[in-house]
């Protein structure tokens, strides 16, 4: 029989009690969101979401089980408005960059030289393309730190499109540019990419059932 190195053993020795603490210290703290006094409930409510930000993948489980299986309403009530808070603070997905502009690839020819680019055929109206000072026929050539210069012709509206979507939205980007034969530089505040689906909060809400039923447990 191969033994545990001593190292492995004091982890999952620690990680078993850090676990036990955990589910009593929310035991206790359910305890008092069933008291009479509203305010001990009030402050409970207040400790139940500061733990669960500490401890969110299991806070999260902790609480799917209270939502759905303690016998106490509004503990149930409070659970499930936890696990929304938690959802949106630690489990909603990133909001990727959108800058808003119809584009091809193109080759453009800089003094000697001709190098890949994408050419802007459209600005969106009000996006942060328009913003920014983007204008069509501009020919871009990189974003931020992403030279596309480098980047094969066929390959090039598809590495834009993903290096504008790798930064978060609401961060400034660089753009890097040619109009009329004199490079550029501007910057940009990125919107939020999903948006302009029409992210509706039936999406949302959509989306947060989807994560609710991830945290239902699996069956055997």
């Amino acid at each position: 029989m191969k033994l545990l190195p001593l190292t492995l053993i004091a982890l999952l020795t620690l990680n078993a009690s850090s676990q036990e603490a955990l589910q009593k210290n929310y035991d206790a703290i359910l305890k008092e969101l069933s008291a009479d006094d509203y305010t001990v409930r009030s402050n409970a409510q207040t400790e139940l979401e500061q733990l669960s930000l500490e401890h969110p993948k299991a806070a999260a489980q902790l609480l799917y089980r209270s939502y759905k299986d303690h016998p106490h309403p509004e503990i149930r009530q409070r659970s499930f408005g936890a696990l929304r808070k938690l959802y949106k603070a630690k489990f909603t997905p990133p909001k990727r960059g959108y800058l808003g502009v119809r584009h091809d690839p193109d080759i453009l020819k800089v003094d000697d030289n001709r190098i890949n680019a994408v050419n802007i055929l459209e600005v969106v109206q009000n996006s942060p393309a328009s913003k920014a000072g983007l204008k069509n026929g501009d020919h871009i050539t990189a974003v931020g730190d992403k030279d596309l210069t480098k980047t094969p012709i066929r390959e090039i509206s598809s590495a834009f499109s993903a290096a504008i979507k790798s930064h978060p939205a609401g961060s400034d980007v660089t753009i890097t540019l040619y109009r009329g034969g004199e490079k550029m530089k501007l910057k940009a505040t990125l919107g939020i990419y999903e948006d302009r689906f029409g992210i509706t909060p039936d999406r949302q809400e959509e989306e947060f059932g989807l994560w609710l039923k991830s945290l239902e447990p699996k069956k055997k």
